[in-house]
């Protein structure tokens, strides 16, 4: 199975992270995988856009309306990055913004993201809202928010890496203090839609 990944947020949030767990996953299950990052201006609070093909492709990149999948770590971001999808993607959003500092002290507006979300319903196969940091936070660990979605995208059908690799993967990227939790929350996401 093949899969066009684009994973978007914002610098801090562990993006890099859920590369590096993708990444050995698939080598592990021997599947050819091919990766690109871009990072914004700023280290923490900057754009983040990864683009992850799992599959025999011959570059990383992505055109406008390929990605499989959008995964964004914070609502704006997935609007960022709207171009690359298209009618078969499937898009999982951390529904807890990040506001920048032009928002924060007053002289800029965030957007109306469910607005723009609920007009892009139309365009792409599915829109899914994850409370990621509310579910990390409630563990204790809302850092741990991308771990959450990273749980999220595994249940989706058309992700081609097992959980049980990536839960392997979690245990040996993280250090033994931190493993049970991190193991925790991805199992939150991966079961946050079998709850009513």
């Amino acid at each position: 199975m093949k899969c066009k990944l684009l994973i978007a947020g914002v610098g801090g949030q562990g993006i890099l992270t859920i590369n590096q767990i993708i990444g050995e996953s698939a080598v592990k299950e021997e599947k050819q995988i091919l990766a690109s990052e871009v990072h914004g201006m700023a280290q923490r609070g900057g754009s983040v856009v990864s683009f992850m093909k799992i599959g025999n492709y011959r570059s990383p990149l992505m055109g406008h309306g390929e990605a499989d999948i959008l995964l964004s770590l914070e609502p704006v971001e997935a609007l960022r990055s709207l171009d690359k999808a298209g009618s078969n993607t499937d898009i999982l959003v951390n529904s807890k913004p990040i506001k920048p500092w032009p928002v924060t002290s007053g002289k800029e507006e965030y957007p109306d993201v469910e607005k723009f979300l609920e007009e892009a319903k139309s365009k792409v196969n599915s829109i899914k809202k994850i409370p990621a940091s509310e579910l990390a936070r409630k563990e204790g660990m809302e850092r741990a928010a991308n771990i959450v979605m990273l749980g999220a995208l595994s249940k989706l059908d058309k992700f081609p890496i097992e959980e049980t690799t990536m839960i392997q993967t979690i245990k040996e990227t993280f250090p033994e203090r931190f493993v049970d939790i991190n193991i925790k929350v991805f199992e939150l996401g991966y079961k946050f839609f079998d709850s009513p």
